[in-house]
């Protein structure tokens, strides 16, 4: 840790000299404050009633999530944190009933500094209100795949579904990424802060932890790494296989901190998460609201990859009964396709389909066993492979120019959506996607 907190302070003179204050002021212009976020998601439902609805996030006990932190100013002037987390829901009116919608849950920046996810997210909502009433698809060669399927439209995706979005699930992880760049903050050993903004000081201690770090790193949860899952377990240490870096940690200093365990005690039973305010109020809102969720699509940066779960069951047909087909296999397919969809903005070479790398307590492992492994769950990387090998820091995480990342994700964003929701098409055999 001392060796870190020296490569950092050498890094950022480095960095200094490079220009690299002047290069953040930059693009971060391309980005909204969190306050113009939470504007636009209340004007896309004031301008959209009867479609979209908008509010914040409140927990099973009916109290409103706020945000735990050590914060005590944002970077929008004269505004005192806490601040809350904003839900849009869009369900346009139609003769399906409520009960036979097909919910789908959409959340982006769970990590903080992964701007672009935010923009994603945004668009897709915005792309549906586009095109609410058509039954046919832009004149846009992106769109040729989807235009194949008879039914596969926007309208039908609208009057059928209920889709619940989070654009910013992190918001105080959010807003400091943002103080760290317009202050000249930023940590090149990190890239970029991923958690949320609790004082973890006096979380237990695990004996992993051989060494307690100084002070100003025991700030945060990965709220990706927060929830009860199964499979692999929350609490579980997992590593990197190439880097043998942690990628799931109980060590409160490291940027996949998984949190506190509920008991107070690492060494007692049962080892689940006293889960932060960010996770707990999307928990409810999946397990507790008696509303049966069929797909869920949690969008990061910047590998320009689409993944699924980690532990998907592959001896019982769970996702697709009709088809009889596994549910490993099925994800495989529905994954794979998806990322040939997304044309990357820069490479304009097609994302790859597979996981990162394995880690527990993940939002997407906790939603498939939480459905009983009925719902689908995926995992969208904005990127590139120009990005991962130059300026990843710099432009991974938040690209110049995130609406062209956001439109070159759109299509394979929308299959995923269709494959929860049209059960004609989400119950074909697979054996070839390209013959409708």
């Amino acid at each position: 840790m001392n060796c870190r907190l020296i490569l950092r302070g050498v890094c950022l003179l480095i960095l200094g000299g490079l220009g690299w204050e002047a290069a953040a002021q930059d693009y971060l212009a391309d980005y909204d404050t969190l306050t113009k976020i939470e504007e636009k998601i209340q004007k896309l439902a004031k301008d959209n009633k009867g479609f979209i609805s908008a509010d914040r996030l409140f927990d099973g006990n009916g109290k409103l999530v706020e945000t735990d932190q050590v914060d005590k100013a944002n970077e929008d002037e004269n505004i005192v944190q806490p601040r809350n987390v904003w839900v849009l829901e869009a369900a346009k009116a139609s003769k399906v009933p409520a009960k036979d919608r097909v919910r789908i849950l959409v959340t982006g920046c769970q990590h903080g500094g992964e701007w672009v996810s935010y923009v994603v997210v945004l668009r897709s909502v915005e792309f549906i209100v586009q095109n609410q009433n058509k039954a046919d698809w832009p004149a846009d060669r992106r769109f040729d795949y989807l235009r194949k399927f008879k039914d596969l439209n926007v309208k039908n995706l609208a009057e059928s579904s209920t889709l619940v979005i989070i654009p910013v699930a992190n918001p105080a992880g959010f807003q400091y990424s943002r103080l760290e760049v317009k202050q000249d903050k930023l940590d090149p050993d990190v890239l970029v802060w991923r958690k949320n903004r609790r004082d973890v000081s006096n979380d237990p201690k695990d004996v992993s932890e051989k060494v307690v770090p100084p002070k100003e790193f025991l700030i945060g949860v990965d709220l990706n790494r927060n929830f009860p899952s199964k499979n692999p377990a929350w609490g579980t240490i997992t590593l990197n296989s190439k880097t043998k870096d942690e990628t799931t940690s109980r060590k409160r200093g490291e940027e996949v901190y998984c949190g506190r365990p509920k008991s107070g005690d690492w060494t007692k039973a049962p080892l689940n998460p006293l889960m932060e305010n960010e996770t707990r109020g999307i928990h409810d809102l999946v397990a507790l609201k008696g509303k049966t969720y069929s797909g869920y699509i949690d969008v990061h940066s910047y590998t320009g990859l689409v993944g699924s779960v980690q532990s998907p069951d592959n001896k019982a047909a769970n996702l697709r009964p009709k088809s009889s087909l596994d549910d490993k296999t099925v994800f495989d397919l529905l994954e794979k396709q998806a990322a040939s969809m997304i044309i990357d903005a820069v490479d304009l070479q097609p994302y790859r389909p597979g996981s990162p790398y394995p880690a527990s307590g993940t939002t997407r492992e906790w939603v498939y066993e939480q459905t009983g492994k009925k719902a689908p769950a995926f995992l969208i990387e904005v990127g590139n492979k120009s990005m991962q090998k130059q300026d990843a820091g710099k432009w991974g995480y938040r690209p110049p120019a995130p609406q062209r990342h956001a439109d070159a994700v759109l299509p394979g964003m929308l299959f995923l959506m269709f494959a929860m929701v049209d059960k004609e098409f989400s119950n074909k055999p697979f054996a070839d996607f390209k013959k409708p």
